[in-house]
């Protein structure tokens, strides 16, 4: 049987190629309908990240302000007042901000890349004869050290309801992995 009698056959039965990519608004349908799992993901990934410094979340705004007073204190020196803009400060305190978001984001993806870890892997039903219905999918988290921080289960239904469920990891004593929850 030739390609095209396979692709014949696979389009008369509604089947598509696993793996292709989704049309654009196909796709953007579908991460807007996960967007609560997304937004779980970045709250729990914040808080692992900022676990480990004392200052916590404050220190993402503390940062960019002393690196603005730093700048601003230079510049306001250094440049005559005739050559600064009109807004000068605002200008600064933006620029610093925007800049600190960034190299911060740049540096974290170059990590990931470069440490080749898989940060969320995922569980998942496969097709079966074409049909797809995934009640249960399971994201593992791990940190950059490659330990399991988290897992979230993304639990559907029939009717099209989808709900994350985040739960932290934490080792037991005999190897395996517990949740606790409140």
């Amino acid at each position: 049987m030739t390609t095209e009698g396979l692709q014949a056959i696979a389009d008369a039965a509604g089947l598509e190629r696993v793996g292709a990519r989704p049309p654009l608004h196909k796709y953007l349908a579908e991460a807007w309908r996960r967007r609560e799992l997304a937004t779980t993901l970045a709250s729990y990934r914040i808080q692992a990240s900022m676990g480990q410094n004392r200052l916590g979340l404050f220190w993402i705004v503390l940062r960019p302000t002393l690196l603005a007073a730093m700048f601003g204190t230079i510049f306001f020196v250094i440049l005559p007042s005739s050559t600064r803009p009109e807004n000068f400060l605002p200008f600064l305190v933006v620029g610093v901000f925007i800049f600190e978001f960034f190299s911060s984001s740049l540096g974290q993806g170059a990590r990931s890349i470069i440490n080749n870890q898989g940060l969320v892997r995922s569980l998942s039903f496969p097709r079966i004869l074409g049909y797809a219905f995934n009640p249960l999918s399971v994201y593992f988290c791990h940190d950059e050290a490659g330990a399991l921080q988290s897992v979230v289960y993304e639990v559907k239904n029939t009717f099209g309801d989808q709900h994350a469920y985040a739960l932290p990891a934490r080792p037991g004593r005999d190897g395996t992995v517990r949740h606790e929850t409140d």
